[in-house]
């Protein structure tokens, strides 16, 4: 098993979704978090799971994977496990 390092799920070791970057390989829990990551490698890497940076005023978080999911504070998705993301995330995220 290992850690997705975009969401912090646990991912099966026969993952579809993987990438080697600086001779590590990532994997990942769906095509989506292994997107972000290809596109800003070092955020993860760095960082471990990705926060909402601080100078955004965030109001609510919803699952990528099923966007009917809302809540008021970070978490998890009760359908997939998924980390919930900021509803209101600029271009850059």
């Amino acid at each position: 098993m290992a850690i997705d390092p975009v969401c912090g799920m646990t991912v099966s070791g026969d993952s579809k979704y993987r990438l080697v970057h600086q001779g590590e390989t990532y994997l990942f829990c769906s095509e989506h978090c292994q997107h972000k990551f290809r596109d800003r490698p070092q955020q993860y890497v760095q960082q471990g799971v990705a926060a909402p940076p601080a100078s955004i005023a965030v109001t609510s978080y919803t699952c990528p994977m099923h966007p009917e999911v809302v809540q008021d504070h970070p978490g998890n998705c009760p359908k997939c496990g998924m980390a919930l993301e900021p509803r209101n995330a600029s271009a850059e995220d």
